[in-house]
This record gives structure tokens, sequence and C-alpha cells, in this order.
């Protein structure tokens, strides 16, 4: 799994995007996170999955986990196989 790059509010949405899409092109696939109890964080986080969709080059997934993580999952369109989160399957 690729290494996680939680996110600031005090970077602008456009730079974690290019941040994501360097990871995407490293690694084929980058991982970000913002805390889910903080609403600018979460929607901080959602501005970065539009910007990165926008291309329509990448798949993206926000997944919300239990723990009070939202984690945004990128990948390359068409990418092999669905993203797997924790061994489970999820449609991406």
């Amino acid at each position: 799994m690729a290494a996680v790059i939680t996110i600031s509010t005090r970077v602008h949405a456009d730079e974690l995007a290019r941040q994501a899409r360097a990871r995407v092109e490293q690694d084929g696939r980058a991982v970000l996170a913002a805390d889910s109890a903080n609403p600018r964080q979460a929607a901080h986080l959602l501005r970065v999955a539009v910007r990165l969709a926008e291309a329509g080059d990448l798949d993206c997934l926000c997944a919300p986990t239990s723990g009070g993580i939202t984690y945004l999952l990128v990948r390359p369109l068409g990418g092999e196989g669905p993203i797997t989160w924790r061994g489970e399957a999820k449609t991406g």
C-alpha cells in the first residue's frame, strides 16, 4: 500500500492534487487522509477529489472509516482489478 498523505487545510487543494498525481505516477496509487470529525479537513479532501476526478484519468474513492479518518484512494482510470481496502474489494 502507498504511504498516506495526511492533508492540511493550509495546503491548497491544487497542490495536494499535484502531490497525489505525482504519487500515482511513482507508485501506481495514492492515499490521502483527513480527520472525519474536522469539517474543514473533510471538505478540503473532497475538493482534492473533485480536482483529481475532473481530468477524467483517475479513479477516486472516498472511504470513511469507523476510526474517524476519511481516506481518498486514487489510481489510474481502469487500473487492474478493483480498489482494495483492507482486503475488501470496493468499486472504483
